[in-house]
């Protein structure tokens, strides 16, 4: 508690911006030397729903991953998983590219003599081709839904907040948090599905909420302390009062999501751990970054201001 009232993000700026970077490099070389498990909603390929005659295990779909890379190759790993409703359909997922009738026979009859079944008997079986052009169109829909809802922040946060600096400093957090939410899906190799359009969205609306609490009591005391303190320490000020309802607010939330990951099954893990690291990512940009990033905003734009106010002033005399 002494801590988090103590906590000083003006003071301890310079640990806050090596932690950040350190992250974001750790990202980057993620994203250049290990890449990303792409999944078919993306690069197109085949769907197999396959029946193993009884439940399946975590090594059931290690085991049918490692036939398909002995079979075709890594790139063709895309991903496996359990059907929500019947425990014994294994869902396969093969990347890059649709397997041919010939890759597709090869495949079924080594998972016969894997599991001992006949694909041909079951009633669950089935194989459907995904286009790369319904990839192509997800990539669209999924950068067009990020870039829309950042613009529309921006504008919402420079008209609530009279502020341009305010604005860059939440788009810059933002940014932030879906890079690490990006270099999330690298690291551990998450698939890479439509499942991220829906995370990417809850993140960046998750944050932007944090963020706009600690802006609302830093405008509050700009407003009430701005003639006696220097909004280096109204910065600090504001978001000392509201880190406390800040923790509250994202360990309720954190709590949450993580149990979804410890109970849930592998389709919902897939999707709650990139939640549950975003949500982290969005605490410490909210409360380290934004009032830090607008503070600088707001000392680089500040001959720029001075310079439009003296414009606007020589135009007011000059009409009279």
């Amino acid at each position: 508690m002494k801590f988090i009232k103590n906590f000083d993000v003006i003071k301890n700026s310079k640990i806050i911006l090596i932690i950040s970077a350190v992250l974001l490099v750790l990202g980057t070389v993620s994203m250049i030397f290990v890449g990303y498990n792409i999944d078919i909603d993306f690069s197109g390929g085949t769907q197999i729903e396959f029946d193993v005659g009884r439940d399946l295990v975590q090594k059931d779909y290690e085991d049918i991953n490692g036939i398909i890379e002995a079979l075709f190759g890594k790139k063709y790993v895309s991903s496996t998983t359990k059907d929500l409703n019947t425990p014994s359909l294994a869902i396969i997922r093969t990347g890059t590219a649709a397997l041919t009738s010939e890759q597709q026979a090869k495949l079924l009859t080594k998972l016969d003599e894997h599991f001992g079944t006949d694909h041909t008997e079951s009633t669950n079986f089935s194989i459907k081709y995904i286009s790369p052009t319904v990839g192509d169109q997800l990539k669209k829909t999924a950068v067009l839904s990020v870039v829309v809802a950042i613009i529309a922040m921006l504008i919402y946060i420079a008209v609530r907040f009279k502020s341009i600096d305010s604005a860059l400093a939440s788009i810059a957090c933002l940014a932030f948090n879906s890079f690490i939410m990006m270099g999330t899906y690298s690291v551990f190799q998450i698939p890479v599905d439509a499942n991220i359009i829906a995370a990417l969205l809850t993140i960046l609306g998750y944050s932007i909420n944090a963020t706009i609490i600690i802006f609302d009591r830093i405008r509050e005391n700009r407003t009430k302390d701005g003639d006696t303190k220097t909004f280096a320490e109204i910065v600090s000020d504001g978001t000392k009062q509201t880190l406390q309802r800040t923790l509250n607010t994202t360990l309720t939330t954190l709590f949450t999501i993580l149990m979804i990951f410890i109970f849930g099954v592998d389709s919902i893990r897939d999707f709650a751990l990139p939640l549950i690291i975003g949500i982290i990512a969005g605490l410490f940009s909210s409360v380290c970054l934004s009032g830090y990033l607008w503070m600088k905003f707001d000392i680089w734009f500040k001959p720029l201001k001075e310079k439009l106010v003296i414009r606007k002033a020589k135009k007011a005399k000059a009409r009279r």
